[in-house]
């Protein structure tokens, strides 16, 4: 179905002279991508208004993309299960977020720091990144994880509320147990090595 709707849109845009026809379907793609990621955040911010906490669920889905686009990790076979998938993940780090003990929550974050910073990249079998690739990965990650757990520390040291510093941080800790998930499903393919 999103499929078919990029398909739309770029033949209209096409038509309309507004884009080259020559590279047709990575335009279609690109479509595709753009109204997934549209859905999907439409629809994470209508079950943060259910939940009473559209900016949990606002950080948490920006901390969870930002770090689980460098990262990888956990993939869904279809995109509908990747849908589902970050919808279930994301209400029940919200869920859990209002119940949460602080002290039990540090240790988890401090390993899944550790591990993300040990793991990461995940090479995926349907991204089969090249060495260059993976460590370009590492190293963003690297960044990224540093401004995130920046944030949460100034969002802690200066009393912010508690609804903005947990999600972040439970967004962090299922970053690191995807990438334990798809390492467990050996869903990656060898670091060293890119079969083309």
């Amino acid at each position: 179905m999103l499929n078919k709707l990029a398909v739309r849109i770029t033949e209209k845009a096409t038509s309309m002279a507004l884009l080259g026809s020559e590279e047709f379907d990575i335009y279609v793609y690109a479509f595709e991508k753009l109204i997934s990621q549209l859905v999907v955040y439409s629809l994470l911010l209508l079950i943060g208004f259910i939940m009473n906490s559209p900016i949990s669920m606002i950080i948490c889905h920006v901390f969870l993309a930002l770090l689980r686009g460098q990262t990888s990790g956990y993939h869904a076979k279809s995109p509908l299960g990747c849908l589902l998938l970050s919808c279930l993940v994301s209400v029940i780090i919200i869920y859990i977020s209002n119940r949460v003990n602080e002290l039990f929550m540090i240790p988890a974050l401090i390993i899944s720091i550790i591990y993300i910073l040990y793991a990461a990249p995940i090479n995926h079998k349907d991204l089969n990144l090249s060495p260059y690739e993976i460590e370009r990965l590492r190293n963003s990650t690297k960044y990224v994880l540093t401004g995130e757990m920046n944030l949460i520390i100034i969002l802690y040291l200066f009393h912010f509320t508690h609804a903005l510093y947990i999600p972040a941080s439970l967004a962090i800790i299922s970053v690191a147990l995807s990438m334990l998930l798809s390492k467990i499903l050996k869903q990656e393919v060898n670091k060293d090595v890119r079969t083309d």
